[in-house]
């Protein structure tokens, strides 16, 4: 899992974060955003079943801008791009440049070889509830996420030793969780797979 700091040189590490310990923040009742208006993630690798959506590459960077991310210095945001994105580096920089007036927020690329969940739990716990919006850009199906080296369905937010509920304790009382690159609000599986997501984090959930 790499790291990219929001006024640093891009880095890449492995070392692993421990979990946080702090108790949720107070929040309210999460909303389920299923937005046609959030764009694509564009890839054009090959991945295993079941097939992903596939876009291009301008409309990733500008549909972040079209979400509104950090244009406020006063919010934090976690931008998560998964592994297999092509031209991770020269898609961090456009992102970088759309950012504008001093606002704050990192990056996470996911390796391939390990669990996606996982390393976002490791990601969030920097974070003690004032984690202002978590961006996830990825390959996904009308039931499921394609995140680091697994797919990421309604039957891991099941489990609770997924560790998704712990993503809660990072997140501010009123965040946003968006989801881009994925079919999921096309589909009934994939609606569920989304209002358990929010449920589970009590974050205001969109996606693609």
């Amino acid at each position: 899992m790499g790291r990219y700091p929001h006024d640093g040189p891009i880095q890449r590490s492995e070392a692993n974060e421990s979990a946080s310990s702090a108790t949720p923040a107070a929040r309210t009742e999460p909303r389920l955003l299923l937005s046609a208006d959030l764009p694509i993630v564009p890839v054009e690798v090959a991945l295993p079943t079941p097939e992903p959506a596939v876009a291009t590459h301008a409309d990733l960077g500008d549909g972040l801008d079209d979400a509104g991310i950090a244009v406020n210095a006063s919010r934090r945001e976690l931008v998560v791009l998964d592994g297999r994105l092509e031209n991770i580096d020269a898609l961090i920089a456009d992102l970088e440049a759309k950012r504008g007036g001093g606002a704050h927020y990192e990056f996470v690329v996911l390796n391939e070889q390990e669990s996606g969940a996982a390393q976002i739990g490791r990601a969030l716990a920097a974070y003690d509830g004032d984690l202002d919006a978590l961006h996830i850009f990825s390959h996904g199906s009308e039931q499921g996420l394609l995140l680091g080296g697994d797919w990421f369905t309604e039957q891991d937010l099941a489990d609770p030793s997924g560790g998704v509920g712990g993503w809660q304790r990072a997140l501010s009382g009123d965040a946003d969780l968006l989801l881009y690159g994925c079919d999921l609000a096309s589909s009934d599986a994939g609606r569920a797979f989304l209002a358990s997501l929010s449920d589970l984090t009590g974050a205001d959930v969109a996606a693609s």
